[in-house]
């Protein structure tokens, strides 16, 4: 099962100069995400699943986050897994629960 972290333990997995990022900054990059620059009018969400306590991430989620808006800043289209790759990545997660 993956480690999921609530947004203040997220926070502290956030890149940051001397004082870790604030909660809500990681709320609101999973509601409302970044604008991107390469595709205008779409947005980069970070993903996230929802409980009956609130919001999760996992570290893996926040890297890839990063790395997507770090790749539209640059002006570098982002990559998109085949279809194959994500039926893959689908079914070892579903595995790893149990399922």
């Amino acid at each position: 099962m993956s480690n999921y972290l609530r947004p203040a333990q997220a926070a502290k997995h956030w890149p940051h100069d001397g004082r870790p990022a604030h909660p809500s900054k990681i709320v609101r990059s999973i509601v409302r995400g970044t604008a991107s620059h390469v595709r205008p009018g779409e947005r980069i969400r970070l993903r996230a699943v929802r409980d009956s306590q609130g919001w999760m991430t996992t570290r893996e989620w926040i890297e890839e986050f990063l790395a997507e808006v770090t790749a539209d800043r640059l002006g570098a289209p982002a990559p998109t897994p085949t279809i194959e790759a994500r039926a893959e990545r689908a079914m070892a997660s579903l595995a790893s629960e149990g399922w």
